[in-house]
């Protein structure tokens, strides 16, 4: 390959010269700093990179099996918890570290609390809200069913 800065034929490396990226020589690469792993790919390429990453995690992720699962009726078992403590929405939110508006959502149904949340309302109330899971659950995930280019390539020449 050609030397982007003197056009020689040689090894060439990523440098950073003058804010851009250019694949120099080994000669031409002191004009400059040895370019980043982000700065070489571009940060197209790098975003591009880390959100498949996320994808796969997430996907990952949503594939296990839970054991347990949120109970459908967690809002009024939280209330009615709360109450039979004696606590109004702002003391349960105050021991659990949480907004008030928080509680009140979670009561109403409107929200789910996460994981971390769910174990200290478990503890401070004393009760369980999740409850075994019945039959294995399926995520689907529309962007798994959706065909690439890469796919439609790879399917035209498996035809021939």
């Amino acid at each position: 390959m050609q030397c982007e800065l003197c056009g020689t034929e040689a090894q060439l490396e990523a440098t950073h010269v003058a804010g851009s990226v250019l694949r120099a020589c080994s000669a031409c690469a002191g004009s400059g700093r040895k370019a980043t792993e982000r700065e070489e790919l571009g940060q197209q390429v790098w975003v591009a990179n880390a959100l498949e990453k996320r994808a796969l995690r997430q996907r990952a992720r949503d594939e296990e099996l839970p054991e347990r699962v949120l109970a459908a009726d967690c809002g009024s078992r939280v209330r009615s918890a709360r109450q039979k403590q004696g606590w109004n929405q702002a003391q349960l939110a105050q021991r659990a570290a949480e907004k008030k508006s928080v509680i009140a959502a979670i009561e109403t149904g409107a929200r789910e609390p996460d994981d971390k949340l769910l174990r200290r309302l478990e503890r401070l109330l004393s009760l369980k809200l999740t409850e075994p899971t019945a039959a294995p659950v399926t995520v689907s995930d529309k962007r798994a069913s959706a065909l690439t280019m890469g796919d439609l390539l790879k399917q035209e020449l498996e035809k021939k």
